[in-house]
């Protein structure tokens, strides 16, 4: 059976996904302030925020068929008044989870395998295709 891997989960597009793929596949969902339980699915914490939770170790480690980010702020006002962490979280998150998918996907042997990151940022071993770079 393939598997999804929502992160944001909690939310209302989250959730309502988390739903309608329990019916045909292995769902994984992440949340962050709010806690959601679905009897099908496995829920993991993650603060995209927080450079000690990493997305891709998530995603490295559980190797899901599929990866939805529907993870984001509600609320426009704060992003305007809070750029920075708009930023982080819907930008700078979103291309460590396209790195971490681009890994898997170019190492198709690479299954449950948890490899140390920092947001994307330092690596306990760098390969070009993780941060963008050529040797």
């Amino acid at each position: 059976m393939k598997s999804v891997l929502i992160i944001g989960g909690s939310g209302l597009v989250g959730s309502s996904l988390i739903r309608l793929a329990s019916n045909n596949m292995n769902v994984f969902f992440t949340f962050c302030k709010n806690r959601y339980e679905a009897s099908t699915s496995k829920s993991f914490f993650l603060d995209l925020l927080d450079k000690q939770n990493s997305a891709a170790n998530l995603i490295k480690s559980l190797s899901p068929d599929v990866v939805v980010n529907t993870a984001a702020f509600q609320n426009v006002d704060y992003c305007e008044l809070n750029h920075n962490m708009a930023d982080q979280l819907h930008v700078k998150s979103t291309k460590e989870i396209c790195s971490a998918v681009k890994f898997l996907i170019t190492n198709k042997s690479i299954t449950g395998q948890v490899i140390a990151i920092d947001s994307g940022q330092n690596l306990n071993w760098k390969t070009p295709d993780i941060i963008g770079t050529k040797e």
